[in-house]
């Protein structure tokens, strides 16, 4: 997603949202990091030190789908008074 479209979207989405939506990409950020850096291990023939890096995924995975269905969440709360309509959650 572009940058100025999560602006708009943390604009629209209050103070509170913006700081999660922050936070969020922040993790995202150390998870691409973290990969890179096994990668560059493993080009470079290291291949427990990539095991290592790769190590730290699946925690950082867990808490990055905990807090982005926990963000679906609240935003699924807030638009309580409109008509469900169905959608499916998948990876």
């Amino acid at each position: 997603m572009a940058q100025g479209t999560h602006e708009a979207k943390r604009a629209n989405n209050g103070a509170g949202s913006a700081l999660d939506v922050d936070e969020v990409r922040a993790w995202f950020s150390e998870a691409h990091r973290l990969f890179m850096e096994a990668e560059e291990r493993l080009d470079d023939g290291s291949v427990l030190p990539a095991l290592s890096s790769l190590a730290a995924v699946p925690p950082l995975h867990r808490m990055l789908v905990e807090r982005c269905s926990e963000m679906l969440g609240s935003e699924e709360g807030e638009h309580a008074d409109k008509p469900a309509v169905p959608c499916g959650r998948y990876l």
